[in-house]
Order: C-alpha cells, then sequence, then structure tokens
C-alpha cells in the first residue's frame, strides 16, 4: 500500500479555490487518489487546519467557523483518508525531542515526523520547507506529483 501523510497547509490551500496555490494542491491530490495512494492525516493536522482556517478567514470568527464547515467536507469526503496517530508510550513519546534536535524541527513539525514513522508512512504531501532536512536525510521522502505538460492546457 503507498501512504502519504497530508499537511495542513495542502488542506488549506485545497479546500481554498482563490488561494495562489489551488491549483497546484488540487492536482497534487487528484494524482494521488488516481494512483491509488492511501491517504492520511492526525489530529495535528486538523487542528492546524482548523486554526489556519479561522485565523486567515476575511469574515468574523462565528462565519469562518460555519464555513469551515463546508471546506472540511471536501476533505473528509477524500476517499482512501485515514486518521493516524501515535502511541502514548512515554519512551516513545521521548522521540519527538529527539527528531526536533536533529532535523531543526519545531515541536509541532517533530510530532507529525514521529506519527508518520510510527506508523510506517514514508511520504509526504506538502507546501512546508520545514521538512527539507528530514526530505534530505531520506526518512521520508516528499510527494513530488508529475510536471504538468502544459503544452496539453
Amino acid at each position: 500500500m503507498k501512504k502519504c501523510y497530508l499537511d495542513a497547509n495542502l488542506l488549506l490551500y485545497y479546500s481554498d479555490p482563490d488561494s495562489l496555490f489551488y491549483s497546484q494542491a488540487t492536482a497534487i491530490i487528484s494524482q494521488l487518489l488516481d494512483e491509488g495512494w492511501t491517504l492520511f492525516l492526525s489530529s495535528l493536522t486538523l487542528d492546524e487546519y482548523f486554526h489556519n482556517m479561522i485565523r486567515f478567514s476575511r469574515v468574523s470568527r462565528e462565519e469562518a467557523i460555519k464555513d469551515l464547515k463546508g471546506s472540511f467536507g471536501k476533505i473528509i469526503k477524500l476517499p482512501d483518508l485515514q486518521m493516524i496517530t501515535a502511541g502514548l508510550q512515554l519512551k516513545r513519546q521521548q522521540k519527538v525531542i529527539n527528531l526536533m534536535i536533529k532535523n531543526q524541527l519545531r515541536a509541532r513539525d517533530a510530532y507529525h515526523l514521529f506519527i508518520m514513522l510510527e506508523n510506517k508512512v514514508k511520504f509526504m504531501a506538502t507546501f512546508d520547507n520545514d521538512f527539507n532536512k528530514v526530505f534530505l536525510s531520506g526518512k521520508i521522502k516528499k510527494f513530488n506529483p508529475a510536471p504538468v505538460d502544459r503544452k496539453k492546457l
């Protein structure tokens, strides 16, 4: 099974047709689905997604929360989307600190990486450059979509 973890920024762009990266995000998700990948996210991903959808909204907080229901509905309808987490054993959770140090990651990004490693998810779809050192190490790989043939457009 091909597994890919979806980062919150990808979901933000995917759910906002007015965003600069909407077309790219849509193309990435379409390619993942067309190629039979299983898509994963975590509660951390959703927390970031909810927070930023409200934070960057141009409407009142109340309206943004109502709008969130629709945009999130688009996400949860994605085929083969699964929620993953990591075990609660304290010794294993301590690995997050090592991942922060070794990969120069902030705590939240280290938790994303930890969750991926614990669940043997080898690919991540993201627009975030914070994971570049991790991608270079080979621990996980960035999902790079096939280039678009501009001549066909």
